[in-house]
């Protein structure tokens, strides 16, 4: 779910990316790596919200509390893009941070390790959009993305049906014959969230990455962000 360069291989990117990088979830992640939670949580929105398997709070008090307790390893490897970033713990598990327009971090997700879902259906025709031409692609697109679904990867962002099929075309133009594979680890926690692994293959490279999800009640995502690496 990507539109990259396969990272190793060198070439320029053929999409566009409208939205600025914005640092705050990666100087979020920075401050809980440094042992800093007071000022990560300066950057937070006063609404700002924490998901994971069994637990979701809201609020900034309940959300410092909740995130402290997790433990954030001093070398945790931060990757971040488009107002959104992520790093492992050291327990295997996710976090995920987002932020809103107005450059305040509005969501903390904690992932587990492993799988502990299935795919939803509408993610499924997701995955699929991105092996098929624009003829193959409309009808995936149209049963499980809205005019406001918005995608975002570190080199592009696709916002509705017609968004992200660009972004798709651009894709399969630089990388003829690539193909897209779903790989084992699904997790789903409280709030719709959902992240799955993805392998990106050509004839020459191969990558591994993941995808964020947020799904609504029905399983259709209003936000998804790639990352072009492993969990």
């Amino acid at each position: 779910m990507v539109l990259l360069s396969f990272a190793a291989c060198g070439a320029p990117a053929p999409g566009p990316t409208k939205q600025p990088l914005d640092p705050v979830p990666g100087q979020f992640l920075e401050a809980l790596r440094g042992g800093d939670g007071g000022v990560a949580f300066t950057l937070c929105a006063q609404d700002v919200a924490f998901f994971a398997s069994d637990v979701e709070v809201h609020g900034v008090a309940g959300v410092q509390d909740a995130v402290s307790k997790l433990g954030v390893p001093p070398a945790a490897i931060i990757d971040k893009h488009h107002g959104v970033a992520r790093l492992t713990l050291g327990d295997g598990s996710t976090l995920f941070v987002r932020s809103d327009d107005a450059g305040h971090v509005t969501e903390v997700v904690r992932f587990p390790a492993g799988t502990n879902a299935e795919t939803p259906s509408s993610l499924v025709a997701y995955q699929d959009a991105w092996n098929v031409d624009a003829s193959g692609r409309a009808p995936l697109l149209k049963s499980g993305w809205t005019a406001a679904s918005r995608y975002l990867d570190p080199t592009a962002e696709g916002i509705g049906p017609e968004g992200l099929s660009k972004v798709i075309d651009a894709l399969r133009a630089q990388f003829p014959g690539s193909r897209l594979d779903a790989a084992p680890g699904v997790q789903r926690v409280t709030g719709g969230w959902v992240t799955f692994d993805w392998v990106l293959t050509s004839s020459s490279s191969e990558l591994h990455g993941f995808d964020v999800a947020r799904v609504d009640e029905a399983g259709t995502p209003a936000f998804i962000a790639g990352f072009f690496s492993s969990r």
